[in-house]
């Protein structure tokens, strides 16, 4: 219901979608970022981007994928991504398609591999098996990447399995998990033949390690924010800030790097930073100058931003 009144809401118009741009853009400098992505990009967002990049108003480099609602919405997101792919701009780049499949830890939605503690609920997987397999088949015989939401053990688990499934069949591409908040080692193993990278966002710890024993049995406890070894097992993997629903900060990722190994989260054994950086460097010349308690300067294209 809440998806389908969003769709018959008025689109904004070009002066606000530039202003949402510029308010976001302050944001993320301010918090150290020159390059985001950006997970629910459309048509009318992509023009206006445009708009501002050949004004040289954009400071920002954008990475993108355009959601897909419900298996019936893939045709309609493949079009919109190759519509974009031949808008081409300096700063933007589309990759292909992204489904929700669960939900979050908070509201007991995740979807899980056993019951919350005190209630005989998993989860929720809003996509089916055959219908997360049939987005990544599209997405992939279009030669597009998709990536996927995915927090709960369990749902992390089906969608590697439905990944496995299309490559089996002789078709490939790219899977970006996103969150994977909760992961087992037996799925990791699955994922090793995958062209898989895992996208966290350590600030989660922060906020949910207050409540996490409280809803979530032992053997997933020992499961949580498996950075370390998904880095061990050379699984692609980057660091993020998940805004908004976080707000965006570097050294919030550091804290809670720091905060969760003293709270028995395997330690991430190398640098954190290379985590956090574009795997592209020759996409802007940018930079950002911190220590531990202060983004000092933020510099996109050589240009003082901050």
């Amino acid at each position: 219901a809440h998806i389908d009144a969003l769709f018959r809401l008025p689109q904004y118009s070009g002066s606000q979608i530039k202003l949402f741009i510029q308010t976001a853009q302050s944001i993320f400098h301010k918090a150290g970022f020159t390059h985001v992505r950006d997970m629910s990009m459309n048509e009318n967002l992509w023009n206006a981007l445009v708009q501002m990049s050949e004004g040289n108003d954009l400071k920002l480099c954008l990475d993108s994928f355009v959601t897909a609602e419900n298996v019936n919405d893939l045709d309609r997101v493949v079009q919109e991504v190759n519509y974009l792919k031949t808008n081409k701009c300096f700063h933007l780049r589309v990759h292909g398609v992204k489904i929700f499949v669960d939900g979050s830890l908070g509201s007991k939605t995740a979807y899980l591999s056993e019951n919350y503690l005190n209630t005989d609920k998993q989860g929720l997987m809003i996509w089916s098996a055959s219908d997360i397999k049939t987005a990544i088949l599209k997405a992939w015989s279009n030669q597009l990447e998709i990536a996927v939401h995915v927090i709960g053990d369990q749902s992390v688990h089906q969608v590697v399995l439905a990944a496995r499934e299309v490559a089996s069949s002789g078709v490939l591409g790219r899977l970006h998990l996103e969150h994977v908040q909760i992961l087992s080692p037996q799925t990791l193993q699955l994922m090793k033949p995958l062209h898989i990278t895992c996208h966290m966002q350590p600030v989660h710890w922060l906020s949910d390690q207050k409540w996490l024993d409280q809803v979530l049995p032992a053997n997933l406890l020992k499961n949580l924010f498996q950075w370390e070894l998904i880095r061990k097992n050379n699984i692609s993997l980057f660091f993020g800030s998940d805004s908004p629903i976080e707000p965006p900060s570097l050294l919030s990722t550091h804290k809670a790097l720091v905060l969760s190994e003293k709270n028995k989260i395997p330690s991430l054994t190398a640098d954190w930073k290379k985590f956090h950086a574009h795997p592209d460097i020759d996409w802007s010349n940018s930079r950002t100058e911190f220590d531990s308690e202060k983004i000092q300067q933020v510099y996109f294209n050589n240009e003082s931003v901050l």
